[in-house]
């Protein structure tokens, strides 16, 4: 069986993905920053998103067929309706849900992640977030909020579809 972690950014994709199973797991988007050779932010500066919405596909396709265990998406995975498609495809598609104040406080104080779509005005941000949360509920089979709960509560309530 393999998981499909969605959600927006800061939602704790990788970080639930690393935890569920530590040695059957995939980062799009590390992935993704080690196929071209630089960060996402980078990538978008120099080419741009639709480029790399692309790239995206492509590597979430071969994972998909790859056989991960856990599959942790980018937040913009949702935005290609072909991704879209592909997702409603597959089973145990997770929606990790917190709301937006929770995630933009999370975004800002990640020092770790590039994330070039958060580099936008709050309020850009709180656009996308919205935008974006009518696709992860549309294509999601399980949504789990994540507020208020620890790792540990999360990915046993993942562990739980099986």
């Amino acid at each position: 069986m393999t998981v499909i972690l969605i959600g927006f950014m800061a939602a704790g994709k990788s970080t639930v993905a690393k935890a569920f199973d530590q040695g059957k797991f995939i980062d799009l988007d590390k992935k993704i920053e080690k196929e071209i050779g630089m960060t996402i932010a980078q990538f978008f500066q120099e080419y741009s998103e639709d480029k790399f919405r692309q790239i995206e596909r492509e590597v979430f396709k071969t994972a998909v067929q790859s056989g991960y265990a856990v599959i942790a998406t980018g937040g913009g995975i949702v935005k290609l309706a072909e991704n879209r498609n592909c997702l409603k495809e597959l089973e145990n598609v997770v929606y990790l849900k917190a709301d937006f104040e929770t995630l933009y406080g999370r975004i800002l104080s990640d020092k770790e992640n590039s994330r070039p779509l958060a580099l936008r005005s709050k309020e850009e941000v709180e656009k996308l977030f919205t935008q974006r949360a009518a696709f992860y509920e549309e294509v999601a089979d399980i949504v789990i909020e994540t507020q208020g709960k620890s790792l540990e509560e999360v990915v046993k309530e993942i562990q739980e579809l099986k």
